[in-house]
């Protein structure tokens, strides 16, 4: 039985393809914008990195200092400091100095804050500046010496 000319040939048609070069930009510009998306996720997570860093590095020299007046100017060099080493935005970032009565044994609370610009990603939503902050928490000299006599005699500050 013979079936005919074209029975052993198979037909090719367009059918039941996908596009072709039309999809590339198309797919370029989504790689992109997610490219995108992904650095500036990341920059603010080094951001908060930063700033939790210098939160920590005010707080030391804060309260290893004798006086008030210099542990705000140490601790101010010392964030700065800290964070311009991993951030180039040391001079936008803000410091909120703890306030109250300095002395052995008093908490001390500082917030550093910084605001990282947005990325705009194509075909997304387009976010203005986001604020990263970090606040940390530390006594004042609480190993410090008790009445100004050596360490160990009366205890420390925070014992008595």
């Amino acid at each position: 039985m013979r079936l005919g000319r074209y029975a052993g040939r198979v037909r090719r048609n367009d059918r039941g393809q996908a596009a072709g070069f039309e999809s590339l930009p198309f797919g370029v510009l989504v790689f992109v914008s997610m490219t995108l998306l992904a650095v500036n996720a990341w920059k603010v997570v080094d951001t908060r990195s930063a700033v939790d860093g210098a939160a920590r590095e005010y707080l030391r020299a804060y309260t290893a200092a004798p006086d008030v007046v210099s542990a705000r100017e140490l601790g101010d060099r010392a964030a700065r400091r800290s964070i311009g080493a991993r951030v180039a935005l040391a001079e936008v970032a803000s410091i909120e100095a703890p306030g109250g009565v300095f002395g052995p044994c008093r908490p001390a609370e500082v917030t550093v804050a910084v605001r990282v610009p947005a990325v705009r990603v194509p075909f997304l939503a387009t976010w203005g500046e986001m604020t990263v902050a970090a606040t940390e928490v530390e006594l004042v000299q609480p190993f410090g010496p008790a009445g100004g006599g050596e360490i160990g005699l009366e205890g420390t500050p925070c014992e008595t």
